[in-house]
């Protein structure tokens, strides 16, 4: 990817700024989902965000979640996030109140940040998005990958330059990046 913006911070100053916009009191992300126990699968305490985002946004290592239910896929997805951090639940229930479409939302508001000098465009999601947890002897990262347009506003047509967005959460090494590519013609 040819950037254009990259943006990197600790992963607790991230962190920070995250929760105080993302993990408030009315969020999806802090209302909790029962799972209840299935034959001998626990019950598991899970939070709304990620639970709505697992089925169709989320993949772990680069594969679409196992399973013939939305709650096969949240389970699949919960688990193999639990395994990668040795067990830890309080971890990996940490680790999904960021695995969630709010890390695209952050994307995309520091693209609008970026490009606030421009009075003609608008930013604008397009196309597919996907958010992959991947799992590693050490921990985990989260990758999430977008398509942006720079919409002209005073144009009815949906045309613009496309800008590739990729955020990388690195719970490993305890950094965050953001990289925008340059806008090219649609």
């Amino acid at each position: 990817m040819d950037d254009t913006l990259t943006v990197t911070k600790p992963l607790r100053a991230f962190l920070t700024e995250y929760h105080k916009n993302y993990v408030t009191e009315r969020a999806l992300v802090s209302q909790n989902q029962l799972l209840p126990r299935a034959g001998k699968r626990p019950e598991v305490m899970i939070n709304k965000q990620f639970s709505r985002d697992v089925p169709n946004l989320l993949r772990i290592n680069g594969h679409p979640c196992a399973g013939e239910t939305p709650e096969d896929k949240i389970r699949f997805a919960y688990d193999n996030i639990v395994r990668a951090v040795d067990g830890n639940t309080e971890k990996a229930q940490r680790i999904t109140l960021v695995a969630n479409q709010n890390l695209g939302i952050f994307m995309y508001e520091l693209l609008v940040k970026a490009n606030s000098h421009r009075k003609d465009v608008v930013v604008m999601q397009v196309g597919e998005h996907h958010l992959d947890v991947r799992t590693m002897r050490r921990g985990i990262v989260i990758v999430f990958e977008a398509l942006f347009r720079l919409q002209k506003n005073d144009s009815i047509e949906l045309e613009g330059d496309v800008v590739k967005g990729f955020a990388k959460v690195d719970f490993v090494h305890k950094n965050v990046s953001f990289r925008f590519s340059k806008p090219k013609s649609s």
